[in-house]
This record gives structure tokens, sequence and C-alpha cells, in this order.
């Protein structure tokens, strides 16, 4: 009997942690590099399970409020996610050709598995569908922040459907659920605002200063993968404005005195993965920020140094401001921050 294109199916999927046999046969079917563009070769990581470098859920969150700010980010977040599901059909389609649409769907929930996300599952039938995201969010933000695994979903769909499918976030995980669910249902979705950055700012502030070992487990490729828009330079000078508010709101809430200050500032840089912080002197303040690995980028660097000013902006003597000055070697960044007398 010939199967049917319209039954319906749900799938739960099994998280299976990738091990050396599972990453040889990714790697086995992975498209070669240097057919790849660069958001390629971040997928084509993910998918084999290469990347070896994590983040934490607080980096991924600030880069997901970040996006979806203005309508205008959420749509240009929503458009960068559709490209980059059309990619990851087309990687991980190589060498299989699928019969059936629902045939690819395995595929996409062993991606947004490998990119950090835990337990997914799935129901596709004529003319909608719902997926799943079975994950705890890292704070309760009180709105709807994942634009780019909505687009990514509906442009995985479209790419393995040959039409055009749209996904919206109906129900997160940043917004006090127990789960993210897409659908291709329209409406529904909240857009972050300032009670979103302060609810992330009181979060960041208390897991800096708990001195507790912050847990990192979501790929540095996916990061960079979803992150992308926040270094188009039409958008880097007001988002550099966004980023230092922040830092002086997590200042404000910060414990007194300057060695614990810049304790709890070392930890939140951190956390919030903009770069690997070494303080080389307290008074006046000197701090080595260093960004290593592949993935590093010069927009990232920026972004810290606008943050980082505005953190340490309580802990500067009045008659006293903060210098930066980058270095670039061998593909790694290092940033050194010092206090330096007004002129």
């Amino acid at each position: 009997m010939q199967r049917s294109r319209t039954k319906r199916r749900t799938r739960v999927a099994k998280r299976v942690r990738p091990t050396k046999r599972t990453s040889r046969r990714a790697a086995a079917r992975a498209v070669p590099y240097h057919h790849l563009s660069h958001s390629g070769a971040l997928i084509n990581e993910i998918i084999s399970g290469e990347d070896s470098s994590f983040t934490t859920a607080e980096a991924m969150a600030l880069a997901s409020l970040l996006s979806n700010l203005t309508d205008t980010m959420q749509q240009i977040t929503y458009g960068s996610g559709f490209s980059a599901g059309r990619l990851v059909y087309s990687i991980s389609e190589h060498g299989k050709g699928y019969r059936w649409k629902e045939d690819s769907m395995p595929d996409l929930v062993s991606f947004l598995e490998r990119a950090g996300y835990p337990r997914v599952s799935y129901h596709v039938f004529p003319g909608d569908f719902w997926l799943r995201l079975h994950n705890k969010g890292a704070s309760n933000l009180g709105a709807n922040i994942h634009a780019f695994e909505a687009g990514l979903i509906a442009g995985f769909m479209s790419a393995s459907g040959r039409h055009t499918v749209s996904a919206t976030e109906a129900i997160c995980s940043m917004d006090g659920q127990g789960e993210c669910m897409f659908t291709s249902q329209s409406g529904g979705a909240k857009r972050p605002g300032r009670e979103s950055v302060e609810r992330l700012v009181d979060h960041v502030s208390r897991m800096a200063m708990s001195g507790r070992k912050h847990k990192a487990d979501v790929p540095v490729a996916y990061y960079m993968l979803a992150s992308n828009v926040l270094y188009d330079r039409a958008y880097m000078d007001a988002i550099k404005q966004v980023v230092s508010h922040i830092g002086v709101q997590i200042s404000n809430r910060m414990i007194s005195g300057k060695r614990k200050g810049v304790d709890s500032a070392i930890a939140t840089i951190e956390l919030l993965g903009l770069g690997h912080p070494r303080l080389r002197m307290l008074s006046p303040i000197e701090l080595d920020v260093s960004f290593t690995g592949r993935h590093t980028r010069r927009e990232l660097t920026e972004l810290s140094i606008a943050f980082i000013s505005g953190l340490l902006n309580n802990l500067v003597a009045k008659n006293r401001t903060l210098e930066a000055a980058t270095s670039h070697t061998n593909g790694n960044y290092t940033v050194r921050i010092r206090e330096v007398r007004l002129s």
C-alpha cells in the first residue's frame, strides 16, 4: 500500500548524546567546509558534533533578548533563522534524498538537540504542525524571545515541503512556561521590553554574586549562529547602548566595595559569554579580557567593551574614566581596560 502524505505523525525524540561513533557517522555525511558559507560551517559543526566549546544559557538569553527588542530586529532575526533552517535541511539532506517531508523531521530534532535543547517532540499534519522544546528557561523574562528558532523551524520545513511555511512561538520557556511551543498559527507571541531587561538584570546579578560555578551547555557554534544579527553594523550602535545600560543596571545591584565589586563584574562577564577576564590590577583597575577560538569576532569585543564600561561604572573614581585598547594576534583578540585619569 502506498504511503499517505497526509498521515498524522507525532514523535517524541529520545535525546542521544554524541559519541565518537555517531560523530564519525555525522561527519561522514557532512558537506565539505570549502563548499559552505560561514553560517553553513557553523551548522556543519553542530550537525557533526565537532564543536567542543560551550557557553551558558544566560549568554544565550542575553543574545536572544537583544535580537527581539524591536519589531524590526525580531523580523530580521526570524529571517536569519529561516535562512539557517534552509541550510540545516540542505546539509542534513546531503546524500539521503527524503521521499516525504515528514521523513526529514528527525534531522531537525537532532539539530535542535545538538544545539543545546533537550527533549523535542513534534506533530505534523495537513496545513499545520506543532513542535515543542521541553526545556526550562534560564529565567522568567515575561516574554517570547525565540524568533530565531521559529525562523529556523519554518525555514527547515519550507525547504523539506517545497513551499513556504510560517512558524510562531506560541509558548516560551522564558515566559515562565516549562517548554517552548512553535506552531504555524500566528499571534500569541509577547515581544520583550523594558520589564524583560530588568528581569534579566536581576537574574544575572543574583547568579554573578552567588559564587556558584556556571553551567555551560550551549554550543558556541549555535550561539554565534543565532546571535549573528547582533553584529550587523546597521544596528551595532543601538545594541551597544542597550548592553551598556544593562551593565550599568547590574553594577547598581552589586555588592559595595571595590574588591567584591570587581569579583562580581568578572563573574558577570564570564556568565554572559562576553570574554574571559583576568584582573591585572585592582587600583586603578586594569583588566584583560581575551577572546579565543575560531568563532571570535571583532564585533563581539565591541559589545563586550560597551557592557564592561557600564558594568564598572560605579567602581571608577570620580576623577577617572575607563580606556579600552584592543589587540589582535593569531586570530585571537585581547581587550585591555584601564582606569585612567581624566585629561
